[in-house]
């Protein structure tokens, strides 16, 4: 359900954004470029129900920041969705590797089998995140080894691992159906 406020007939935007970024087991805030798909959002907002203006402020100079109206008009390439792990933290994987007592030297094959979209295996600095996130389980003494410590299985009981549980189910639905097809 949405709401049309037929007196809007100008909306003035800034060309950034505030994103949430976790560093080092906290989230620290940046301003960053708005995401056409944001900015899209946010000038749809006038011109509902008669012809509406937006005003683009250049505050972080966006890619489309200095183009003309026409250019504008004729429409932006639309940004793909970032998805959570691409820029989130590495916990409940880390947890989830832990609980399954997955091996050091079978943790790439392993993860690559749950078939995640961030892909985290394949890019460098994500990888070194994952496997940060698993040194500072053993730091803590959530793990040792390969495995939850009794405290990393009380953790559980607060943090959950239900998503990944359900990651891997999806992981393991699009491998049968490539098996039947």
């Amino acid at each position: 359900m949405g709401l049309t406020f037929s007196s809007i007939d100008y909306v003035v935007t800034m060309d950034s954004e505030f994103d949430t970024e976790f560093v080092d087991g906290g989230e620290m805030t940046s301003k960053v470029a708005l995401g056409v798909n944001a900015l899209y959002q946010r000038i749809g907002r006038a011109g509902r129900v008669r012809p509406g203006m937006a005003f683009i402020a250049q505050d972080f100079g966006a890619s489309y920041s200095e183009l003309d109206d026409n250019q504008l008009a004729a429409g932006l390439e639309i940004a793909p969705i970032r998805y959570p792990l691409a820029k989130g933290s590495f916990l409940k994987l880390a947890l989830y590797s832990f609980r399954e007592r997955i091996p050091e030297n079978e943790l790439k094959e392993r993860i690559t089998d749950l078939n995640l979209p961030s892909r985290i295996q394949d890019k460098t600095n994500l990888w070194s995140s994952f496997l940060a996130e698993r040194s500072r389980l053993r730091q803590v003494g959530i793990a040792d080894g390969e495995n939850l410590t009794p405290a990393g299985e009380a953790a559980l009981t607060f943090i959950g691992l239900d998503d990944m549980d359900f990651a891997v189910l999806l992981a393991q639905g699009d491998r049968l159906l490539k098996i039947l097809t």
